[in-house]
């Protein structure tokens, strides 16, 4: 172990690893996603309650008048085909889809 890590190999990565930017703000939920967590939400609402999927066409503009100070419904956009495609159902059980849903978004209690 003594002599990998003073090899010209190991010193070189070290090197280029601590000019590298770091990846942990990626993997942090980001503020400016938090859209994408109403699109999924309001996809779930649909489903759960039969409500057509062209409902969706008409609640993005309806959002945005609704909420005009709010940045998540400004950027929300979920249009029928948007919320046809997650709505996952089609290909989990319900009961899998849902409770995936649940435990992302922290819904589960």
């Amino acid at each position: 172990m003594t002599t990998h890590v003073k090899g010209k190999h190991h010193i070189e990565m070290a090197a280029a690893s601590s000019s590298s930017m770091s990846m942990a703000p990626f993997c942090r939920p980001q503020t400016s996603l938090k859209f994408i967590e109403a699109e999924t939400l309001w996809s779930k609402f649909i489903a759960m309650h039969n409500i057509p999927f062209q409902a969706s066409d008409h609640a993005t503009k309806l959002f945005h008048r609704m909420f005009p100070d709010s940045e998540v419904a400004q950027k929300f956009s979920c249009g029928h085909a948007k919320t046809a495609a997650i709505d996952t159902r089609r290909t989990l059980p319900r009961k899998s889809t849902y409770r995936y849903v649940e435990i992302i978004f922290g819904l589960d209690g």
